[in-house]
C-alpha cells in the first residue's frame, strides 16, 4: 500500500470547526500503509519550519493530500511534480483568491464537497460530497420525550454577517410576540473584530425585539460534543449567504432532527417545505412552527449516510490521489 502525507490546518478533535479532520485521517489509514499528518496551526512550528518540513516529506510520499490550504498546496506541488507524487487539494469556499487560482494549476486533482463549494472552471475538479461520520452524528438513542410547549432552536456556525442572523432573530421576536415558548441555542463564536462587532449588534438587536432571555450564547463546542447538541434540538436552522454546501446542515440532518434552509446548495436535497427565502422572518417563523409539529422525517438522515457517508468519501479520494 502506497504512503499519504496530508497537510491540514489543525488535527484536534476538540476544536469546533475542525474537529472532523481526525475522523478523516483515521479513514485514510484503511486505504494508505503510513499517514503522515502535517498541521499548518501547530503552536510550536514557525511558516519556515512548516515549509521546510513539507520539502522534507514530499518526496518521502507517494501521494499528498491537502485540506483547505491553497498556500501550501502551491509550496508542494512543484515538488510533488518534480518527484513524481500525486497532490490533490481539497476546497469547499466561495471565495476565489490568486492563491486558489495558481494552486488549480499545480496539482493534480481538486476535491469539493458540491459544484457550488469551488467557484473556478477546471477540468480537475471532482464533487465528491462532504465526509459527514454518521455513527459520530446519529440521532439519540435515549428514550427522552421532548417538550411538546417549547420549540428549541439551533444554529451552528461561526458568528458572521454572512450568517445571516438577524432574520433568525426577528423570526424568534414573531414567535415570541405570539406567546409560542421558544428558545434559540447559537453554537459558535466571532473570528475577527469584525464579527465581534456583528455579535454586539445582534445582541442589541435580541435586546430590542424582547428576546435577548430566549438566547442561549454557547460559544465553542467541541466536535465531540456536537451530536448531544444537535440531538437536544427540535429543528436546526441555516441562512448562510455563502451559497456552499455547509456540512453542519449534514451533521443536524444525521442527527435526525428537522431543518431549515435559505442556501442555494440546499435546494438540491432539501424537500420544499424546509427551503425559505431570504430575509422573510415571517416565512422563517411558519416554517419552524410547521417543523416542531410534524413528525421527524428519517429520509433527510438516509440522504446523508447516501451521498455524504465518511466512507465512501475516504474511498474516492484515496481511489483519486
Amino acid at each position: 500500500m502506497p504512503n499519504l502525507l496530508i497537510i491540514t490546518q489543525k488535527a484536534d478533535k476538540d476544536d469546533q470547526l475542525l474537529g472532523f479532520f481526525v475522523s478523516w485521517i483515521q479513514e485514510f489509514k484503511k486505504f494508505f500503509s503510513r499517514v503522515t499528518v502535517t498541521a499548518l496551526r501547530a503552536p510550536e512550528k514557525s511558516w519556515l519550519r512548516l515549509g521546510l518540513q513539507i520539502l522534507w516529506q514530499v518526496p518521502r510520499h507517494d501521494a499528498v493530500f491537502v485540506h483547505m490550504a491553497p498556500m501550501f498546496a502551491i509550496l508542494a506541488g512543484p515538488w510533488a511534480r518534480l518527484w513524481g507524487k500525486r497532490i490533490g487539494l481539497w476546497y469547499t469556499h466561495g471565495t476565489v483568491t490568486w492563491k486558489l487560482r495558481l494552486a488549480e494549476k499545480l496539482v493534480h486533482v481538486i476535491f469539493t464537497a458540491s459544484p457550488e463549494s469551488f467557484r473556478l472552471t477546471s477540468s480537475k475538479v471532482i464533487v465528491t460530497g462532504h465526509g459527514i461520520d454518521t455513527e459520530h452524528f446519529s440521532p439519540s438513542t435515549k428514550s427522552e420525550a421532548r417538550n411538546p410547549k417549547l420549540l428549541k432552536i439551533l444554529s451552528v456556525g461561526r458568528i458572521a454577517p454572512v450568517k445571516n442572523y438577524e432574520s433568525l432573530i426577528d423570526a424568534l421576536a414573531l414567535l415570541h410576540r405570539r406567546n409560542i415558548s421558544v428558545h434559540l441555542t447559537m453554537v459558535g463564536e466571532p473570528a475577527v473584530a469584525q464579527d465581534f462587532a456583528y455579535r454586539e449588534k445582534l445582541k442589541n438587536l435580541a435586546q430590542q425585539r424582547g428576546v435577548e432571555n430566549n438566547i442561549t450564547w454557547a460559544g465553542k463546542i467541541g466536535y465531540d460534543h456536537m451530536p448531544v447538541q444537535y440531538q437536544a434540538h427540535d429543528v436546526f436552522v441555516h441562512l448562510s449567504r455563502t451559497g456552499s454546501l455547509d456540512k453542519v446542515i449534514l451533521e443536524a440532518m444525521a442527527c435526525g432532527i428537522s431543518v431549515v434552509s435559505s442556501n442555494d446548495a440546499s435546494r438540491s436535497f432539501l424537500p420544499s417545505e424546509l427551503i425559505i427565502p431570504h430575509n422573510d422572518p415571517a416565512i422563517l417563523a411558519q416554517k419552524l412552527v410547521s417543523c416542531k409539529d410534524q413528525p421527524l422525517d428519517s429520509k433527510l438522515r438516509q440522504y446523508v449516510v447516501a451521498h455524504h457517508g465518511l466512507g465512501n468519501l475516504i474511498a474516492l479520494l484515496s481511489k483519486n490521489l
